[in-house]
């Protein structure tokens, strides 16, 4: 079982951003409020600084310190859950992310079980009411009754036990900042917690802590270099998935439409231990689902137990001739394995990888395209933060030899990346082009510069990058979409970092220029009276229209289009597709575009959405 590393302090500190920089860790506790009554903490302002940064998070709210946990019998769930739910909503939390109650004691199983029970229950039940998930973070003596008591069994909670030993376990690299994560079985304090460490539904354990009083004291930060910066007592966490804040969600898809029968499409799903296929369907929906690799050892090398698992972040898929489609996707271990499906083979097991000598980054965003018959490249980010690429044709197949890092600035965490020529432009010209959200750290975060990086390459020339003028303060976790429009123009959407509003420019065929637009609707319309914003952008080409859509913080589908008359209002309908995560699409017929993704759930989800000339007809499930 495959587990991702994880860090819980008790206040905001500006040196996560170098941690996320230079560490392997990939998530952070995230407090709401400290004792039930707090309005605000030092986190608060700061859930889009960390999701742009590359963190995910697990956001906690604490109604008593462990002292006062004989409190929680007497007190009303429902009101405190109503509590939580409004920090959640001052922090800018999107609708379906886990609020985990935080329990500092054990406190089932004796007199006062039933009362103690019922405030748990209740709270769980306020927040659901108000469109969030929930968990309970807990001691691991808790924990069992939690996951299989019939009175929590309906609510189905995400469980986060704590599990402290008197000595120290966590293996922490005060040289590295690494962190070698404890696997499920590794979580055992006694042999009675064996059956809950067993349970998928608890998702993360506290296994370990740093503190004054223990045989290890504190870490050691790193500086914005790299350095060391100081230190810090700290807990240490491992989860059986990569973002807390959405548990059941942690799937990503991809699409390939075939190169000679764009309307046969093949839909391709990753989750921590399995890579799925399926067939979309004449009407664009799904057809059963085909499991082809079970692990990374299916498909690449056999990595070790911690890391055994593949990362959930992206993946990518493509069609480079007619019947060919090849898909690669990453493992914890930060190697990039590729499956293929073929006249003459589907899905064959193997054992290598593309960059055994240079690991991608964690979390890695990854995209593909195919340029020209029988021509692959491969973008992705490594270690340095950096865009590389890769590429693969019949005479130079070799994929650990073809690789170049582009010396640009370094890709944020949490963006994406986007490459011209796709599937979803309206014309191809023998250039490449890719797009991503970078950050550039100096002395603390609040001295970053955000903008959004554009790379290009034209036949002969090599590789180029340049920051998009204008696109200061750029969002890295909404992050960016692109697209060629039928004048050869390129289209370039991407949103600001207090995600007030979006940020259009073009760059004209032959031009290097860009332009800002000014016409585009910006805001999203307020949902029960609080703001709304983009959680992921995309745009397609149609005939002589732009479509630009995406997933919003309430889980919903919106969508604009670019005609003759103009950019047209933003439209929306219910997802209601989990707001934590990317979405794939693909072009069907004339008029439909098909998009997949998932649920809070881990629900595969299909929408469709059908364009006309200049604006959108409707939008159908």
């Amino acid at each position: 079982m495959a587990v991702v590393p994880g860090i819980d302090i008790g206040e905001w500190d500006h040196r996560l951003a170098f941690l996320w920089r230079w560490s392997n860790l990939k998530f952070v506790g995230f407090y709401l409020a400290h004792h039930a009554m707090q309005k605000r903490t030092t986190w608060t302002t700061h859930w889009h600084d960390l999701r742009d940064l590359g963190w995910t998070l697990v956001p906690f709210w604490v109604p008593f310190t462990g002292k006062g946990i004989s409190k929680m019998k007497t007190t009303d769930g429902t009101v405190h859950g109503r509590f939580a739910v409004d920090r959640a909503h001052e922090a800018g939390l999107q609708a379906g992310a886990a609020i985990y109650l935080d329990s500092e004691a054990a406190v089932l199983g004796g007199s006062d079980d039933h009362a103690y029970a019922a405030y748990m229950i209740n709270w769980m039940q306020a927040v659901r009411q108000a469109g969030f998930s929930t968990g309970i973070y807990c001691s691991r003596l808790d924990t069992q009754r939690i996951l299989t008591g019939q009175d929590f069994r309906p609510l189905r909670p995400n469980v986060w036990p704590f599990a402290i030993p008197i000595h120290t376990r966590a293996l922490w690299n005060d040289a590295t900042y690494c962190l070698t994560p404890a696997t499920p079985r590794q979580w055992i304090v006694q042999t009675k917690d064996s059956a809950w460490v067993d349970n998928v539904d608890a998702v993360g354990c506290q296994y370990d802590w740093f503190r004054k009083d223990r045989d290890r004291q504190s870490i050691t930060w790193p500086a914005a270099g790299g350095d060391q910066g100081g230190s810090t007592d700290a807990d240490f966490d491992s989860a059986r998935i990569s973002d807390p804040t959405h548990p059941l969600a942690s799937v990503a898809f991809a699409i390939a439409g075939d190169q000679g029968q764009p309307d046969l499409a093949h839909v391709f799903s990753v989750s921590a231990l399995e890579l799925d296929h399926f067939d979309r369907t004449p009407s664009g929906g799904l057809s059963p689902v085909e499991r082809f690799a079970h692990s990374p050892a299916d498909i690449g090398p056999d990595p070790a137990a911690s890391s055994s698992g593949f990362d959930t972040g992206w993946m990518a898929s493509v069609s480079r001739r007619p019947g060919f489609f090849d898909g690669f996707v990453t493992g914890q271990d930060g190697f990039i394995r590729q499956f293929w499906l073929n006249p003459d083979e589907r899905f064959p097991t193997h054992a290598s990888c593309l960059n055994p000598a240079m690991p991608t980054r964690k979390g890695t965003p990854i995209v593909a395209i195919s340029r020209r018959l029988d021509q692959l490249d491969l973008f992705y980010v490594d270690q340095q933060h950096l865009l590389t690429t890769r590429w693969w044709n019949p005479g130079e197949s070799d994929w650990t030899r073809n690789v170049s890092r582009l010396d640009g600035p370094p890709v944020s965490g949490g963006s994406n990346l986007v490459a011209l020529p796709s599937q979803h432009d309206a014309m191809t010209v023998d250039r490449m082009d890719v797009f991503y959200v970078s950050c550039e750290i100096a002395a603390s975060e609040d001295d970053a510069s955000w903008s959004v990086a554009h790379a290009f390459r034209s036949a002969g020339d090599g590789w180029r990058v340049s920051s998009v003028p204008n696109t200061s303060g750029a969002a890295g976790g909404s992050g960016v979409a692109a697209v060629r429009a039928s004048t050869g123009a390129i289209h370039m959407i991407a949103q600001r970092r207090d995600r007030s509003e979006l940020m259009h420019l073009i760059l004209e065929d032959g031009q290097e220029i860009w332009q800002t637009s000014t016409t585009m609707p910006k805001r999203l319309p307020s949902t029960l009276g609080r703001p709304d914003w983009w959680m992921c952008l995309y745009l397609i080409a149609i005939a002589d229209a732009l479509l630009l859509f995406g997933i919003t913080r309430n889980g919903a589908l919106a969508w604009s289009t670019l005609g003759s008359a103009g950019w047209s209002e933003i439209n929306s309908i219910q997802g209601p597709f989990s707001s934590g995560r990317p979405v794939a699409y693909a072009r069907r017929g004339a008029t439909n575009v098909d998009i997949v993704g998932v649920t809070n759930d881990g629900v595969p989800l299909t929408r469709t959405l059908q364009i006309g000339p200049d604006s959108l007809n409707s939008a159908t499930p």
